[in-house]
């Protein structure tokens, strides 16, 4: 099972912008009340941790000497910060120019899938006499993977074959600790495979593959290349077996560089990798490395030992589902009949869900703020209750896309308000059940629309069209996503939508 999700690397600035403060005789802290950041768990392996996110103090008035405050938080056993806790409690000087800051990060732990880390502040002493709003909320979500194989050479080719048809070998690098290939000195054309042991590519979810690689005096274009193979037999020419090839990242700034996340989940069978290399010609000097390989797949029982029940956040998946019916191309909603605007209505064909952990008072709901002035569903994370909105428009039924092999959706959105966050998303699952948390399924999003969305608070209605290529030939369930705190944040209305295929 793999879930989304967006890190924020955000800068939690903690001011008294309209903040209903105590009256105190004196400066205090004002912690932002509903400010919320999300990070990824670190992964299995000892010491790796998430990248931090930093959190700030500010003083709601003058300090005429360092002051201290009291940091504790719960869940601390896998959260690492600076300065350093000790069983989830530090004390943070706040300098006179009334502004401090800590960070906060999260490595891997055994408890299960999601969970949220509360952290609140207590005046010490020095010029503070209290505390405005005390409370600060990390949401911690836990990518378990699990390694079906890899390799860093450190121990040479115990895992792999090299197949020369001329020229130069594939090596290890003892010194830098990484598989390469050059043409130099070669005293011809150098062409040869590096092809690993074979992988059950078909009886694990959601594998996916990734690598550092190098590529070295690239004078003449040369294009190495990656391939999954079937049926190979061992000391033959690996271009006579069934080869299917895999597009990743390539640098040509002669510096390692990852080659991005390689989709296997469509291959379904056994396979091996088998890494390519030809050099243009005899006077080509490029060379190519490779490190740092891993074939991993999303299995949170597995790598926790425990159920994914969701852990902080209490995900309970249903095991039967709704049935809610298929969507035909081509599929139109203008949201004309997007019901009550007064009670923020859900538009009919589509119903909303809310992240378990994010707040329910606020999401989605129809507004007379569409496209051209009419109504359409518009999604907002201001006001209401304190903490973050994670909230799903879902299609009410399948979108029929299994006779097709190209698919596109466009739509209309406006941003009417400006902020420091708040982001939308479109995603698909084929395997969502039309009911309980979008966490129980797998979404994949489509990447090439956010960076067509408008401007925050630009107030332009702005046409988009993203590829639903990949989700072809399956029948899936569509979403936006939209993700906000409660105060300062960006919000979209949508209008005008389409689905349609070829």
């Amino acid at each position: 099972m793999k879930k989304t999700s967006i890190t924020i690397l955000a800068s939690a600035l903690i001011a008294s912008c309209n903040i209903d403060e105590p009256d105190f005789q004196g400066p205090a802290i004002a912690f932002y009340p509903d400010l919320v950041a999300e990070v990824v768990e670190g992964g299995a392996q000892e010491n790796e941790f998430s990248t931090p996110v930093q959190i700030s103090l500010e003083a709601t008035g003058e300090l005429n000497q360092v002051s201290q405050v009291e940091i504790s938080f719960d869940n601390y056993d896998s959260i690492i910060t600076v300065p350093e806790h000790e069983n989830g409690v530090f004390i943070l000087d706040i300098p006179t120019s009334g502004v401090a800051s800590f960070t906060a990060r999260a490595g891997d732990d055994a408890r299960p899938d999601d969970y949220v880390v509360t952290f609140e502040v207590t005046a010490l002493g020095g010029d503070f006499v209290g505390i405005a709003d005390s409370k600060f909320t990390l949401f911690v979500e836990d990518d378990d993977f699990v390694t079906l194989f890899e390799d860093n050479f450190n121990s040479g080719f115990d895992q792999w074959e090299v197949f020369t048809i001329e020229g130069n070998d594939w090596r290890v690098d003892t010194n830098n600790g990484n598989a390469d290939i050059s043409n130099f000195r070669s005293n011809g054309l150098t062409e040869s495979w590096l092809i690993s042991d074979e992988i059950d590519l078909a009886s694990f979810p959601n594998l996916e593959l990734s690598f550092d690689n190098r590529l070295d005096f690239n004078s003449f274009d040369n294009q190495p290349q990656l391939f999954i193979v079937k049926n190979y037999v061992s000391g033959t020419d690996p271009s006579s077996a069934e080869l299917i090839e895999l597009d990743f990242n390539l640098d040509s700034r002669e510096r390692f560089s990852p080659s991005g996340t390689v989709d296997l989940t469509t291959i379904q069978s056994v396979g091996r990798l088998a890494f390519y290399y030809k050099a243009v010609n005899s006077s080509d000097g490029s060379g190519w490395a490779i490190d740092n390989l891993l074939v991993q797949y999303f299995d949170p029982d597995a790598s926790d030992g425990i159920s994914n029940d969701g852990g902080g956040l209490n995900v309970i998946c249903p095991t039967e589902g709704t049935d809610r019916g298929i969507i035909s191309l081509p599929y139109n909603d203008d949201f004309e009949n997007c019901g009550s605007v007064a009670e923020f209505d859900i538009p009919s064909g589509w119903f909303e869900v809310n992240a378990a952990g994010s707040k329910t008072d606020r999401g989605w709901g129809c507004r007379a703020f569409g496209n051209n002035n009419s109504n359409a569903p518009a999604a907002s994370a201001f006001g209401g209750t304190a903490g973050f909105d994670d909230a799903w428009l879902i299609t009410d039924g399948k979108v029929d896309l299994t006779s097709i092999t190209t698919a596109s959706i466009e739509l209309f959105v406006e941003s009417p308000f400006d902020g420091e966050a708040g982001t939308l998303g479109i995603f698909w699952s084929e395997d969502y059940l039309g009911e309980g948390d979008p966490s129980c399924a797998n979404w994949s999003e489509l990447t090439d629309f956010p960076s067509q969305l408008p401007k925050g608070g630009s107030k332009e209605w702005t046409k988009t069209k993203s590829s639903l290529d990949v989700a072809t030939g399956k029948s899936v369930y569509i979403a936006f996503r939209y993700q906000g705190p409660s105060a300062n944040v960006i919000s979209y209305n949508i209008d005008d939508l389409s689905i349609t295929g070829n």
